[in-house]
């Protein structure tokens, strides 16, 4: 399948956000004529709605989030449909840069080929070779990028792990991280422009003549995990091979175990917590200052929960509040967690730097204190999508809703829903002249969104959708594009006023 069947093959156009609009934008007459009676609104035709954070790429590899997909090979849902290499390519060139490999043993008999693949699911499966050649290639196409991290969720046997790293080496050769390197001390992402590494699971060795152990704070999780194994396959040792596992340099993938925060443990240098989603949702009410300690100094992915089979995705904020590097997303849905990641990536290479107290030297640091007073007054939209499934001539009315997300909880005003107009196939017209207002506890990684709805007797249709944080939203007057529900451009636009004051 080629790139331009994928889903959401538009994804990624969050850079519109950074860059302005331009004189030659196709605006309403209200638009027009507003600006035209405002002068000092014009800026908003020369100016971009987000500054694009600086980028640095001196700081330790734990000091950033990273944008991060989820059974990268999925097009759709999580139980049926295709999967595709070029959904690697797809992803990567968006400046995804953390993916996933599900590698499994071939079914077919006698065949040695490992696959990507849903596991004991309908999806079809695609050769493990043919992904990794995608991305290679990605990463040949930007041989100074930013560093891509690749988790293997291995399901092979000793055999097929032996197969992946020969395809890993043959493959990607120098580009492939396979020992750390000499002379650094805190590996930063300008030593590793240009290069992959693997998270792959890791177990401590094991003295000679001594069952190989797990990592001690892992025991729980590795026990059951090796109970389930045998249960399933009596014949088949779970254990990742010595020479796989050595691939794993910075990111040595371990699970959590009871009360691990706080248990001593023979963890290696660079491991990798990797935890479910609701495994961290438990944690961070209850050891929030233990977790971002951790965080600071190894990394963390959080992945969704199984029940996810739609491919809805969970909302990234609450972990990046925790200091947690890579929440995953399933980037076929564009829902209000992908919306969020976009905003929050917009303009970068996929790597963000934390905000100071977040980071590995934040010390003793003060975290920020005060009031924030945000006013958004919403003139008018242009261009706008229309509601799908209305006959010739049928009356529609659009309204926005504005949500700021707060570690206190999420605060959702609306405009009224206004009469809108359509003609000639070029979007809608609405105009509302209304003013949103908030007021929060001062805080890092507070995110807003804008999203046009259609609201209808039986419901409520998101149209189309913008997203930010809020430190890196302009102030004055703009114009926000709004993606559609795939993540394309809708060639809509808002015209907003955004004051911003801390006291």
């Amino acid at each position: 399948m080629s790139s331009a069947g994928l889903q959401n093959e538009s994804l990624g156009s969050g850079t519109l956000w950074t860059s302005a609009p331009g004189d030659d934008v196709q605006l309403s007459d209200h638009i027009k004529n507003f600006l035209a009676e405002h002068p000092e609104a014009q800026e908003a035709l020369s100016k971009p709605v987000l500054t694009v954070p600086e980028e640095d790429d001196s700081h330790p590899i734990a000091d950033y989030f990273i944008s991060t997909s989820h059974n990268t090979y999925l097009l759709h849902n999580q139980l049926y449909g295709q999967s595709s290499a070029d959904s690697y390519t797809h992803v990567l060139s968006r400046h995804a840069r953390c993916i996933e490999i599900d590698a499994w043993d071939s079914s077919s008999q006698g065949s040695p080929e490992v696959i990507v693949v849903h596991g004991h699911t309908l999806v079809k499966s695609i050769p493990f070779r043919e992904v990794v050649e995608a991305i290679g290639a990605a990463v040949d196409a930007d041989p100074q990028g930013w560093p891509v991290w690749v988790a293997i969720e291995n399901h092979t046997a000793h055999e097929g792990q032996r197969e992946m790293v020969r395809i890993f080496e043959e493959v990607w050769g120098d580009k492939l991280v396979s020992r750390e390197l000499p002379g650094v001390g805190q590996v930063t992402p300008r030593d590793l422009r240009g290069k992959i590494l693997l998270e792959i699971e890791w177990y401590p060795p094991a003295a000679e003549g001594d069952e190989p152990k797990p990592l001690g704070i892992f025991n729980e999780m590795h026990h059951e995990v090796k109970k389930m194994v045998k249960e399933v396959d009596p014949g088949l040792d779970p254990k990742v091979l010595p020479e796989l596992s050595a691939l794993g340099v910075y990111a040595k993938s371990v699970k959590p175990g009871k009360d691990f925060l706080t248990k001593q443990s023979e963890e290696p240098d660079y491991y990798l917590l990797n935890i479910s989603e609701s495994g961290a949702g438990e944690l961070i009410p209850k050891a929030l200052a233990g977790l971002v300690a951790n965080n600071g100094k190894h990394l963390m992915r959080v992945y969704p929960e199984g029940l996810r089979v739609d491919s809805e995705n969970l909302v990234p904020t609450r972990f990046w509040r925790a200091g947690a590097h890579m929440p995953a997303l399933n980037w076929q849905t564009f829902d209000k967690g992908m919306q969020v990641n976009e905003g929050f990536y917009a303009g970068t290479r996929g790597w963000v730097l934390k905000p100071p107290s977040l980071r590995s030297d934040a010390g003793g640091r003060e975290k920020r204190k005060g009031q924030v007073y945000l006013s958004l007054q919403v003139v008018a939209g242009s261009g706008l999508p229309r509601p799908s499934g209305l006959k010739e001539g049928e009356p529609f009315q659009l309204g926005l809703k504005a949500e700021i997300m707060h570690s206190s909880g999420d605060v959702i005003k609306r405009t009224k829903e206004v009469p809108a107009s359509a003609s000639g196939g070029v979007g809608a017209e609405a105009v509302w002249n209304e003013r949103l207002e908030w007021t929060w506890e001062d805080e890092e990684l507070v995110h807003f969104r804008l999203i046009l709805v259609h609201k209808k007797w039986d419901g409520e249709t998101d149209l189309g959708a913008f997203s930010a944080q809020v430190d890196g939203l302009q102030q004055g007057w703009r114009l926000v594009s709004l993606l559609d529900m795939r993540g394309a451009p809708t060639g809509g636009w808002v015209l907003v006023r955004v004051d911003l004051a801390r006291e």
